[in-house]
């Protein structure tokens, strides 16, 4: 990889001495980060040189993907590039033809259709409070069940394992020994 400014010229090889293939590395992917990271360095306390554009050549706005002289409305990106004099493209980018498309009222549409329409009986009622109550007291119960047979399995594994390390709580224990600490504060009253 070789690149300069006007204060610093600077080239990056890569590779192997014996001209085998390099494994996982191309001088793009190689080479140009050094380079790049190097210019970064040396160049930081320097001031910014604009490098001035060799005499004969014009900066010329054009097309990414169709290399043709790029104008306002054109459909793709523009990148600027230099040429030679009289080497510009020619053709212009072609703005895209607007298609009419019929105009209607969206507002009235909209509100002729819910005017009409009539909504959908579901065929669940919503559960009572009561009832979510249940079921997060049950979910904290079944949680801290879980988190005691795992806790039991490891104390179990640990000490039966001669040079054990010590017992640590994964998050799915911790987080299931707290879901069961808040269960048990908020649980249900029971019916009678």
């Amino acid at each position: 990889t070789v690149g300069y400014t006007s204060q610093l010229a600077v080239g990056v090889w890569v590779g192997n001495a014996d001209n085998a293939a390099m494994r996982g590395t191309t001088g793009l992917t190689g080479a140009a980060p050094i380079w790049h990271d190097f210019m970064e360095y040396a160049l930081a306390p320097l001031p910014v040189d604009e490098l001035p554009a060799p005499p004969g050549l014009s900066k010329v706005a054009i097309g990414r993907d169709s290399g043709r002289l790029w104008q306002e409305g054109c459909p793709e990106p523009k990148v600027e590039d230099y040429f030679l004099a009289g080497q510009a493209p020619r053709e212009r980018c072609e703005r895209p033809t607007p298609v009419p498309t019929p105009t209607t009222d969206a507002i009235a549409t909209m509100v002729a259709s819910m005017a009409t329409s009539t909504p959908r009986a579901t065929a669940t009622a919503l559960p009572s409070i009561e009832q979510l109550r249940e079921r997060a007291a049950a979910t904290a119960t079944a949680a801290a069940g879980y988190v005691s047979t795992v806790v039991a399995e490891r104390r179990t594994t640990a000490t039966a394992l001669p040079t054990a390390t010590p017992f640590r709580r994964t998050e799915v224990e911790v987080a299931g020994a707290q879901a069961s600490a808040a269960g048990a504060q908020r649980s249900p009253t029971p019916r009678r």
